[in-house]
């Protein structure tokens, strides 16, 4: 949303909790700010999670038109309340606007979801540019009894998956492809596709070790195979994630690029290739990566942070094909999630290598512990992090680790405050509200 590290505005230890007092600076200007500069109509579906505690904090408040979706972390799929491991209590968490949209309890959150975008995209003025960001849940755990919920009829696609979990981790995934579907039909029959770029992305890896590093949730049938690591962590499995760029402007479509891009690249290419510019006082970490996307030439884009996290010991960045890793998250047990994780139900790896952006990694391993010292792979030519290539690039290492301990001296100290006793559903009609102006 702002185009820069999470470093830069002390959010690089955990997610904003629900009920937790703190959130994105509103003094940050963010992506649909820029946009309605350029005459945009600006729209958030689906998930907020950058802080509610004041009202000011909120999408309505910060740029977007309009918003349909929920504040925190998780909600149900169907009753759209937020209920915590301890099950103290349970907050209503689904809005249209300001106002709780209860109306929509029943409706499976993935349909609820797609119907708003296209609603929304049918009743666009076509003279009026848009940005709409769809932050589906799915496949995101939800917050109740069960973990998976998702339409039988989705279930039933994939009667050749023998896990239970696994197939209805399918399922959600068919529905999330169903409602990326459903909006492209819209801008179709709204006579705007062609004019339209579509980036559909995901925010982290699958939490392949979900009860390894948190025993009281339940399996979440995420897989990053044969990625190394998983959700929580600073290896690939746990921060490379697969995207897509849609759009008749492309000028060299239907391939696989290998190009380092980030997150943060998102604000200042969509806000150039809107027609306008972000100035250089922003201080953005992103790059306008459009060229590279569209023309399949290189990136602008040489080196990005991964993390630093002194609370957590953990430090991890990426210098062109180089990617240092220094400590690790260990809990009070000992245990990390540092391993490769097939999903349950085992691999058709036929299937997956057959692919054009498949995976392909050595064999053979040289271990690292990056408690003990620096790791460092080339994850141009072994993205599965097997072999560690420290003790023979110690120039490399040395360049890195500066370049790391500069980001480092930079960043904001991490917040991470208690829950506010004050932002209990009970004491606001039952639902996840904001309890300060």
């Amino acid at each position: 949303m702002t185009g820069k590290y999470p470093i830069r505005h002390g959010l690089q230890y955990k997610v904003i909790k629900n009920g937790e007092p703190r959130g994105l600076s509103v003094t940050e200007k963010i992506f649909p700010q820029y946009l309605k500069e350029l005459g945009y109509s600006t729209h958030l579906i689906g998930k907020w999670n950058l802080g509610y505690y004041q009202r000011r904090m909120l999408p309505t408040c910060r740029g977007f038109d309009t918003f349909f979706g929920y504040h925190g972390t998780s909600i149900d799929y169907y009753n759209y309340t937020f209920l915590p491991k301890d099950r103290s209590y349970a907050g209503f968490d689904l809005w249209n606007g300001t106002q709780p949209a209860y109306e929509y309890v029943g409706k499976y959150a993935t349909t609820a979801f797609t119907e708003a975008a296209v609603r929304l995209i049918e009743d666009q003025i076509p003279t009026t540019p848009m940005f709409l960001y769809l932050s589906h849940i799915a496949p995101h755990v939800a917050s109740g009894p069960d973990e998976f919920p998702v339409p039988q009829e989705y279930i039933d696609r994939f009667p050749h998956i023998a896990h239970p979990g696994r197939r209805k981790y399918a399922g959600m995934v068919a529905a999330l492809d169903d409602s990326v579907g459903a909006v492209v039909q819209a801008l179709e029959r709204k006579g705007i596709l062609n004019n339209t770029v579509i980036v559909f992305f995901s925010d982290n890896g699958g939490g392949a070790a979900e009860q390894l590093m948190f025993p009281l949730n339940k399996p979440s049938f995420g897989s990053n195979w044969p990625l190394r690591g998983a959700k929580n962590t600073q290896f690939e499995g746990g921060v490379r994630v697969a995207a897509v760029v849609w759009s008749s402007l492309l000028r060299k479509a239907g391939r696989v690029s290998t190009e380092l891009y980030h997150i943060t690249d998102l604000l200042p290419t969509v806000t150039n290739l809107a027609g306008g510019a972000v100035d250089s006082s922003a201080g953005l970490d992103g790059f306008d990566v459009w060229q590279s996307i569209s023309e399949d030439s290189p990136s602008p884009r040489k080196e990005l942070l991964i993390q630093t996290d002194v609370t957590n010991n953990e430090y991890a960045f990426r210098w062109k094909g180089y990617k240092l890793l220094k400590g690790l998250y260990v809990d009070k047990e000992g245990r990390s999630a540092d391993d490769w994780y097939e999903p349950p139900g085992g691999l058709n790896t036929s299937l997956i290598v057959s692919t054009p952006g498949a995976i392909r990694c050595e064999s053979s391993e040289i271990p690292c512990d990056p408690n003990l010292a620096p790791c460092l792979f080339d994850v141009v030519v072994d993205p599965c992090e097997r072999n560690n290539i420290a003790a023979d690039n110690p120039d490399v290492v040395e360049l890195m680790m500066e370049k790391l301990l500069a980001y480092n001296s930079t960043a904001l100290p991490s917040m991470f405050l208690p829950n506010d006793p004050r932002a209990h559903p009970g004491l606001h009609g039952g639902l996840m509200a904001s309890w300060e102006e």
